[in-house]
Order: C-alpha cells, then structure tokens, then sequence
C-alpha cells in the first residue's frame, strides 16, 4: 500500500530561500529582545524601584532547550538594558547597571552546568545579585527602616519576575506562560505610559483596548480582572487607584453585553469609564481619559474579525487541555497499577492450583489402614520390625494391583503375610474402605481445582481487560490544530472550545463542546470541509441530525479505505431457521469488525447460541477490549456455563484497520478465511478449538494488508471446512471486477449446494475493498 503524508500543503521552497527567512526570524527574535530589554529599563514602580529589566536579564540566560541556544539571547536582552538606563542617566542608573552585568556573568559561569537547565537559576541569579548590590547601597544610605522595606520588596518582585519571565519564553502553552507574557506586556505598557502625544498616553489607549478585546471575547470575570491588572499598571505611576477602579469596571460592564454586540460592548464600556472619570479624577484628566476611552472603543469597532480572533485567543485560552492530558495520565497509571493487581492476584491463585493439583498417593491407604488395625495387633514388632522386608514387598504388590483395579482383594497379598496376620480380613476390608475414601477426595479435590483453575484465569483475563484499556488512554493532542480550531469557532461568535487528539492507532479525532453549536450542522458536508481545512485532515460528516439541541459535536479522520459487504444464507433441511449468526460494526479508532458464528447443531437453539456469542463479543470490543481478550474471556464465559449445560460456537472475527488496510484474522474453531489479491487467492486458517470446550485454548491469529479491489470471503463449514475446498479457491479466481459482493456471495453459495451441501447451515460474506485518495492526499 503507498504511504503518503496528509496535511502538509504549502510551496516547496528553496535552500536559499531557507536560509533568509531563518536569518529574519532570528534577527528580528534578537531584536525583539532588545527592545523588550530597553522599555524594561524604563519601567519604575514605588518611586524608583527598577527590578523588571534584571529578572528579565537573568530569565533570558537559562538554557531551557539543553542546546545552550541563549547566549545571544541574553546577549541581546541585556544591550537593550543597557541602553535603556544609559540613556535614561547613567548615575541615576548606576546600581542596576552593575545588577545586569553581575547577573549575565554569574548566569554564564554556570551556563555548561546543570543548574543552566533548571527553572531555579534565573529567580535564584537575580535575587543573589539584586540583595548584595541592594545591601551595599542600603548600608551607604545609612541603613533606615523605610528602605529595608522597599528593599526586600524589590528582592521578591525580582525573583518573581524573573521566574515568570523564565516561564512565559516556553513553548508549551500554559496559564502561567500566559501570565508570564502578560506581565512583560504590562511592564513595557508602564514603561511607555509615561509617553504622552499631548494629554493622551498611546500606552494607555493600548491598554484599554486589549481590554475591551477581552471583555468582549471572555465574558464579564475575565473582563473585569483583565481591567484591574490593566490599571493596577497605570496606577503605579499615578499614585492613586483611578485606573484599576476605572479599567476594571468598565470591562465588567463591557463583558456583560459580550452577547449583545461589539457596538453595544464598546458602548458600555465607554459610558461605565467615563462616569469613573467625572468623579474620580481631576477636571484637567477628565477629557484625556475620555478621549482615550474614545480612540480605543473606535479602535475596537475597525477591527475585522479574523484578526479579532486572533487578538483574544491566548488571553482567553485555559489549561483545559493540560488538564485532561494530566488527568488521562492519573488514570491511565491507576489502571495499569489495579491490572497489575489482579493479574498478581492470579499468580497467587496459579500457586494454590498447583498445589491442590498435588493429589494422595496410594500409599496414603496402607498408611491409614496400618494405623487402624496393626497399631493394637499383638504381633505388629513382629510384621514391622522382624520381618520388615516381607511385609512392604506384600504392601507394595497389593498397591500396584490396587492401582489398576481400583480396589483391593484377599488374594492380592503373598500366602507368607496372608497367613500369618491374624486380622487379615478386617485388614483388607479396612484398606477398601480408605481406597474409597481417598478417590472421593481426589474427585472433589479435582472439582476444586479445576474451579481455582478457572478463576485464576479469569483474573488473568480481566487484568489484560484493565491494561488493555489504560492504553485507550494514551492520546496525543494536537495543540496547534486545536487553536486554529478555536479561532474559526470564536470567527462563527460561538463561545465553544477544541480538542484534537490522536488515538492509539493513529487516526486523529477532534471534539467541539459548547452551548448552541448546533448551528454549525445546518450545512454538515460544508461544516465538514471547512474544519478539514482547519484541522490539516479530512474529517468524515458528524453522524447527527441537524438543528438538533447538542453541546459537543465529534469529528473523526476520513479513512482512506471502504468496504462493500455481501451475504448469502442458506438454512440446514428441515430447520425453520439457520444456526449461524453473523454482524458488523465499526469502532471509533476506524476499525472495522465482521464476525460470524456456527452453533453447534442447527435449529433454534444454534441460532440462540451463536446470536448469544456475537453480541457479547460485540459489546466486549465495543467497551475497549482488544479482540484477543475478547475472544479469551467469551471462551472462558462459555467454559463456566458448560459446567451445567453444553453450548459451543465457532466464532471467525475479522479486524480491519480502514486507515492502513491491516486486517486481523481471529477463529476459535471457524473455516478458513479466503483473500484474493491480483487474482491469486490465498487462506488464513486456524486449528484452535470452538469456543466452550477449552478455557486455555487462544484464538488463532492470521494477517493480511489489503489493497484497493481486494477480496474477502468469510464462510461457516457448512460450506467449506479448509479440506475440500479447491472448487472454492477455483471459484474465486474468476471473481470479475465488476461483480458484486452480494452476487459472488450467492455464487458460493449455490456452488456449495450443487456440492452436495445442505446437510449444515451455510453462510458466506463477501468483501471488497476499494482506496480512495482523496481522503489520503488531502491537504
């Protein structure tokens, strides 16, 4: 089968070209740096404090990809620093100055140690430095209680900064990266609210504009907390708290219409700000925060959607992911350790079987019957000591016939110990009646054991059962499709989030959960393609009814392959219905089943037994459980309902992965299966035993990869039994591309009667296979 890579549009570009855009990522990356460094240095909070640009100096120097890739990051980020207190005066500057420096050369000291690689280094870096050079100048200043406070306070701001800059230059996106890249935009806005084109800070104008972006797209809480850090910012240069008040209450209100409009939302937000301002602030800064209000509503409103989207979509992410990935883990490991326990519980009882399976030997009897009569004998020195060698030799010939008879015999002892023994008779009377004894235990102990035995493999079976599930639990998400995912739902104005994982086997799935998406459905085939182009796969149409009231809609990967199926069926003369049962269905992972079971016999209870097994092993497999274990723990099921009556089945499952044509062949007593490929047939046979006769018996296992125009053929014995079956390899050889399955399966079948069939319940199921590249090349 041809391999090809889905999802992977785009040009094919040059080395060349290669080249230039890495080097203009990278420069305008170190550029970037910079920049950041220098608006950093311009950012004082409590009337001169400066801690953001050194933990950010520090928080650049970890070598968190284990590449040592951040030199020139530090590098960069540390001129723009430097820059930046320079030319904001050098004397005035002067601590921080040596701060940064100090904390670039200790940071590269330990660049090649393994402390570089721990989250540690920056907040542990920056506090050391940022205490020793604070203690100096405190000591020199004359060593007041006021600037001790305001010292220890710029220590922990420091090493907090520091850690959340660390954090936020990660790549695995997380709420506390998300709170570290908020935090750095929040201190280049304080840096630059000092910049003002007349009365009207652009800084501040940027600031209520990503909050109104939020209020609009995260509801009211996220508005109002957006607003308050927002202020906050701005308040630490005014001195008063107008700003988080006016911030915070304006994107509660915003948030609150978040449903009726961007109009409406900007409206709100604007008239809830401007009241703040008629009582809160000065009549000189009432018309610069108005108008800043204003610019920003209008701000606002010009932005298109799709670039609104992407605007709010990290602000409004949360850990969901995260945590579920955390939480299928949790009980991936749960399940793992509780099959585990079952499966040692079964070693445990494995142990006890083989013991209880240890049964008397015969001498057991002889010692017993030895005990009841010759104990009180007059002459037992004489028997057991004299003539010790006479009277084992007697006890060992008599146990020998003893053992093959079954029970025991006057004339089975020499007329030497005969003769003499004056209780002979009650001897050989005594010595039956604990033959019978000990047989009896034997059976009961056998009965005990064979039911240890069978427990032992039932928990043998169900810790598989729980490993074999926890594996369901192994998903990959895609982070990357579920944001271009979330974009497009927040493009439609739907308040819904995205997963997109793969399955164990490969084939991707993605999960739409919110309130209303119903609407999406009203055009499912275009709904369809446009998530495909989202999510980089083509997806198959949701199986639901549109205009349906529904909070999650469940797309999953298009397979590439599809089968058409085709059944003839013929019941066993003189019976009213055929024993044979057969089913289909196919499992979320794109997995299809074909099962197909012979009771044994014919009539109605055939039927009832075959139909019993096909449905408990579709209810098994559909539960999670690998066909293997299913087909176990059915057999071991039949096992113990034959210990009162007598029900065996064949059972023939077919497993074939749509996605990469794989197909698994599993029988427990079934004919062979017949694959045509390019016009030579082959078979997958088994030689395990139907299902009910033998708990340790394993279903046979063949394999095959199907290709497009592939054939399968599934048949009872009734119409082949593997033996006699080259009128039935023959006929396959003619199969025609343009039939069809239905008509090759009646094919078989009226060949098999005109065989001298009839005598059993026939079926046959025909397969074909077709590819189809669409669904494989799509991108």
């Amino acid at each position: 089968m041809k391999e090809s890579v889905l999802g992977q549009g785009g040009a094919v570009i040059s080395a060349g070209q290669a080249i230039k855009r890495a080097v203009k990522t990278k420069t305008s990356h170190y550029l970037g740096l910079a920049f950041i460094g220098f608006l950093l240095s311009r950012a004082f909070v409590l009337g001169g404090l400066s801690p953001f640009a050194a933990a950010f100096v520090a928080a650049q120097c970890r070598d968190n990809d284990g590449r040592g890739n951040k030199a020139l990051d530090a590098v960069f980020a540390l001129s723009g620093v430097l820059l930046g207190y320079i030319s904001g005066g050098a004397a005035a500057n002067i601590r921080y100055i040596a701060v940064c420096v100090l904390i670039f050369s200790s940071c590269m000291l330990f660049r090649d140690s393994a402390a570089a690689k721990k989250r540690i280094l920056a907040p542990l870096s920056a506090f050391s430095v940022m205490s020793a050079t604070g203690i100096v100048f405190w000591f020199s200043n004359g060593a007041e209680a006021l600037p001790l406070i305001l010292l220890i306070t710029e220590l922990l701001m420091t090493a907090g900064c520091a850690y959340l800059f660390e954090v936020a230059a990660e790549t695995e996106e997380t709420q506390l990266m998300n709170a570290g890249r908020l935090l750095i935009a929040s201190c280049c806005l304080m840096s630059l609210s000092g910049f003002e084109l007349g009365t009207l800070s652009p800084a501040r104008i940027i600031a209520v504009c990503a909050v109104l972006l939020i209020s609009h797209r995260a509801g009211a809480g996220m508005g109002a907390g957006t607003g308050l850090c927002a202020g906050l910012v701005m308040d630490l240069g005014l001195g008063f708290p107008f700003y988080s008040t006016a911030y915070g209450s304006a994107g509660l209100s915003a948030g609150l219409f978040k449903r009726a409009g961007k109009l409406f939302g900007a409206l709100a937000f604007v008239s809830t700000g401007a009241v703040t301002a008629l009582w809160a602030v000065s009549n000189t800064q009432r018309l610069s925060v108005m108008l800043e209000y204003f610019i920003a509503s209008v701000v606002f409103l010009l932005i298109p959607d799709t670039l609104f989207s992407k605007l709010t979509f990290s602000a409004v992410q949360t850990d969901s992911a995260g945590r579920s990935e955390r939480m299928r883990s949790y009980i991936k490991q749960q399940l793992n350790a509780a099959g585990k326990a079952v499966t040692d519980v079964h070693s445990e009882l494995a142990e006890a079987v083989d013991r209880s399976k240890r049964s008397e030997g015969i001498e057991v009897v002889f010692d017993r019957t030895s005990k009841q009569v010759c104990q009180r004998c007059s002459q037992v020195r004489r028997c057991w000591e004299d003539d010790q060698r006479l009277t084992y030799s007697s006890i060992r010939s008599a146990a020998v016939l003893c053992e093959k008879r079954g029970w025991l015999e006057r004339s089975d002892f020499p007329a030497a110990f005969s003769g003499r023994c004056p209780h002979y008779r009650n001897f050989v009377d005594t010595a039956n009646r604990e033959l019978g004894a000990m047989l009896s235990r034997r059976q009961y102990g056998a009965r005990i054991s064979e039911n240890r035995d069978r427990l032992s493999r039932q928990y043998a079976e169900f810790g598989r059962i729980l490993e074999g599930v926890s594996d369901m639990l192994d998903l990959r998400f895609d982070n990357a499709a579920e944001k271009r995912l979330t974009r497009w739902l927040m493009r439609k104005q739907l308040s819904a989030t995205a997963e997109v994982y793969s399955l164990p086997n490969g084939r991707m799935c993605a999960k739409i959960n919110g309130e209303n998406i119903s609407v999406l459905l009203t055009d499912k085939r275009e709904f369809t393609l446009e998530v495909s182009r989202e999510l980089g796969w083509l997806a198959n149409e949701p199986d639901m009814q549109p205009n349906a009231s529904l909070n999650q809609i469940t797309l999953y990967e298009a397979e590439p392959m599809s089968v058409t199926l085709g059944i003839a069926t013929h019941k066993r003369d003189g019976q009213a219905i055929s024993g044979d049962t057969g089913t289909y269905f196919k499992s979320e992972d794109g997995t299809l089943y074909i099962a197909l079971s012979d009771g044994m016999g014919s009539g109605e209870q055939a039927a009832y037994d075959s139909r019993q097994a096909v449905s408990l092993l579709e209810k098994l497999i559909k539960a999670g459980i690998s066909p293997e274990n299913a087909l176990a723990t059915l057999n071991s099921a039949l096992c113990l309902k034959n210990s009162d009556t007598s029900v065996f089945v064949t059972l023939d499952l077919l497993a074939l992965d749509l996605l990469s044509g794989h197909l698994k062949s599993f029988k427990l007593g079934a004919a062979p299966t017949y694959i045509l490929h390019d016009g030579i047939p082959r078979k997958l046979s088994g030689n395990a035993l139907p299902a009910g006769l033998d708990s340790d018996c394993k279903p046979q296992a063949g394999r095959a990869m199907l290709e497009d125009g592939d054939w399968v053929v599934l048949v009872t014995d009734g119409i082949a039994d593997g033996e006699n079956d080259g009128w039935l390899m023959k006929a396959l050889c003619k199969i025609d591309e343009a039939d069809s399955p239905r008509d090759c399966a009646a094919r078989v079948l009226s060949q098999a009667l005109r065989n001298g069939g009839a005598a059993d319940d026939m079926t046959a199921l025909v397969l074909k296979a077709r590819v189809n590249e669409n669904a494989r090349n799509f991108s």
